[in-house]
């Protein structure tokens, strides 16, 4: 699909240099950092090759600098028919400025539109952390009841908080114990495997300092 609007035509000419690799990364936006991850080459190189002649400078309407890259590619690549029986890509027809043209197409497009964005929506979210089966187990076995079991977890996580923010003072001393917690338990690493190697650091007289 050619670009709308200058603007877009511009944004997509930064996006091909990315991925072609004439601009660095580090010069330009993490929005177009994104799109030249996600886009394909081929999909940029129809908005960039777009001629400015009888393009307006800005779309008002134009949502598609905000939106997902992907969302708007896969959009591109799929067509629906309009009144007069042709062809038109779905960002075309949900584009505002269609409704005027083809009403019952644009009311479409823009449905399908939405799907697409729900469908990513989807993908992006993060999946929630499971806690590993060495820990549900230890947890189990040790405390049995769930009130206990929260304030082991509570323990542990302070536990890893302080690993993470602080440096051991005997780096070698600490990777002793953490080679031994790595036998010893079936997952690794766990915050149950962690915390019982900074116990046993701490009790052969391991300290720890601030880190950097």
């Amino acid at each position: 699909m050619p670009a709308s609007s200058k603007a877009q035509q511009r944004l997509m000419g930064l996006v091909k240099a990315v991925q072609a690799g004439d601009v660095p990364k580090s010069k330009v936006s993490k929005a177009v950092q994104k799109m030249a991850d996600k886009m394909k080459e081929k999909d940029v190189d129809k908005y960039a090759s777009t001629k400015h002649k009888g393009l307006p400078n800005k779309v008002q309407s134009e949502e598609t600098l905000n939106e997902n890259p992907a969302v708007i590619a896969t959009a591109a690549r799929m067509a629906i028919q309009n009144a007069d029986g042709k062809k038109v890509s779905v960002n075309t027809a949900r584009q505002s400025n269609y409704a005027s043209k083809d009403p019952s197409a644009h009311k479409k497009a823009k449905s399908i539109f939405q799907r697409i964005k729900d469908k990513f929506k989807k993908k992006d979210k993060p999946a929630p952390k499971k806690q590993s089966k060495g820990d549900a187990d230890f947890y189990a076995k040790r405390y049995g009841g769930k009130v206990e079991a929260i304030n082991a977890l509570q323990k542990l996580k302070e536990v890893n908080t302080l690993l993470e923010k602080n440096k051991p003072t005997n780096p070698s001393k600490w990777a002793y114990y953490k080679a031994q917690a790595k036998k010893k338990f079936d997952v690794y690493p766990s915050a149950y495997a962690n915390a019982w190697a900074a116990k046993q650091y701490k009790a052969a007289g391991g300290g720890w300092r601030k880190g950097k």
